[in-house]
């Protein structure tokens, strides 16, 4: 009998900690999921706005006017917002 009290004392602590590990790896799931929503919307946050950054620039250095100049630090005070 002790035998048989020796692995149920090895195997009860496996089966109380066995939902607290599946709840906890669901909970990395959904984190995980979040995660990747969170850097998807920012890398195309970033690109859009450093794109229009970049044309401000551009537009700036090459015909130069009050206008391309204002545009300009719009743009890139919008970027580093």
């Amino acid at each position: 009998m002790k035998p048989q009290l020796s692995r149920l004392a090895y195997l009860l602590p496996l089966l109380l900690l066995t939902p607290l590990v599946a709840a906890a790896a669901a909970e990395a799931k959904e984190i995980a999921a979040e995660a990747k929503t969170f850097r998807e919307t920012y890398n195309r946050t970033y690109q859009r706005l450093y794109t229009v950054a970049n044309e401000a620039q551009w537009a700036a250095l090459t015909d130069v006017t009050d206008e391309h100049t204002g545009q300009r630090m719009g743009a890139e005070k919008a970027q580093a917002a």
